[in-house]
């Protein structure tokens, strides 16, 4: 028998076969082998070796490596990768769409040069005046980034953020500020409602606003006729919501996607300590053992590890968040939108951009940055003028 499983947010590899594989009975399975109470070891070793080879299709991907043919994989072109093994076959291909459909950036720093980092700590409003002050500052640093984007952005702007408090948060401060009524003048402002029931109905309201031609009455310039501009929407939601996943915003219904931050879950959370701690038990156990035997893998001088560590797992939970996040707004091969990935660590930390699908990065090994909010703009607004009828 065969199982098939496909979908948009299977990568990395390495995680997914740990999850299938890696399962307590075949652990305990494994310990028994190496501990000599089981004469056959082949049935575990190839569970063992099968998520080492999915780590080496993953560093593929990443182009972190090069991976000579005897580790047997093919490429059936520059965005199709097929790496076969006797119990996994891993298979990876490019996105519908031309590199030139998507703009992807990495913003660190706001238009007053605030650097984006929201991380819980950046996040809260209590305890010190410090901490009240960086959270203010940064709320108000990403209403000063959307007012900026609904002079440029046509049509809809998707915006996520990491937690529903948060983005409660943020409206009660824009709403203090006054920064949500200059927004609300240049787009309509929706939210994601947190009861499920009320999600349908918050769509259509916001696909006929982000859809919506606006016209303006300038001041007429003899040298030309009346400015005309986009009306649109935006749409606030959050990072693993109701919609993050399953929900179809193509073409004007999301011509942009700015992600706030990165949505780490919560590492006081019991259960989700537990299964950090198994992981890292794990893969020291089946390290240590598999460093005696034949069966060590090497790719470019690096032993591979037998599974992923607790921090990877922890890791890799935030970004297939953020990679469903972002696969909202890109549907068909005509499609383009343009993705700001708002937060300093998405320049900073390689592993958090290794994270990220290739078509998105488009082979980029490094995020393309901006050096100033200026020129960001200039970038976007480049960009859409490209994609004009």
């Amino acid at each position: 028998y065969a199982v098939v499983m496909a979908g948009g947010t299977m990568r990395p590899f390495s995680h997914m076969a740990a999850e299938l594989l890696l399962t307590s009975g075949s652990i305990s399975k494994t310990y028994n082998t190496f501990n000599g109470n089981n004469s056959d070891q082949t049935a575990a070793m190839e569970l063992i070796t099968a998520v080492q080879e999915a780590s080496i299709a993953d560093m593929q991907l990443s182009q972190t490596s090069n991976v000579k043919q005897s580790q047997q994989i093919s490429f059936a072109s520059a965005s199709s990768i097929t790496h076969q093994t006797k119990i996994l076959t891993t298979f990876s291909c490019g996105h519908v769409i031309p590199p030139s459909h998507i703009y992807t950036t990495c913003l660190s720093r706001g238009p007053t040069n605030i650097p984006l980092n929201f991380r819980a700590q950046n996040r809260t409003s209590i305890s010190t005046n410090h901490k009240t002050n960086t959270a203010d500052s940064l709320a108000d640093e990403l209403g000063c980034i959307l007012r900026n984007l609904c002079n440029i952005v046509p049509a809809g702007l998707i915006v996520f953020v990491p937690s529903y408090a948060y983005e409660t948060q943020l409206v009660h401060r824009w709403e203090t500020t006054r920064l949500l009524s200059q927004l609300q003048a240049k787009k309509t402002f929706h939210r994601e409602p947190r009861d499920s029931k009320l999600v349908e109905k918050a769509l259509e309201l916001y696909a006929i606003d982000a859809t919506r031609t606006k016209q303006t009455k300038n001041t007429v310039n003899i040298a030309g006729p009346q400015s005309r501009r986009k009306g649109g929407a935006i749409l606030l939601c959050v990072i693993g919501g109701k919609m993050s996943e399953g929900i179809n915003f193509a073409d004007d219904m999301a011509r942009c996607v700015l992600v706030a931050g990165l949505p780490y879950p919560d590492c006081r959370n019991v259960e989700l300590r537990e299964k950090m701690a198994l992981l890292d038990t794990t893969k020291r156990v089946l390290d240590q053992r598999i460093a005696t035997t034949s069966n060590n893998l090497r790719v470019g001088g690096t032993n591979i590890s037998s599974t992923i560590s607790g921090r990877s797992y922890y890791r890799n939970l935030c970004m297939r968040a953020v990679n469903q996040s972002i696969g909202r707004a890109i549907r068909h091969e005509n499609d383009y939108a343009a993705v700001i990935l708002a937060d300093e660590r998405y320049e900073t930390d390689d592993k958090v951009w290794d994270g990220l699908p290739s078509w998105l990065k488009n082979d980029q090994r490094q995020p393309q940055t901006q050096g100033n909010f200026g020129k960001f703009l200039f970038g976007l607004r480049t960009f859409y003028k490209s994609k004009e009828k």
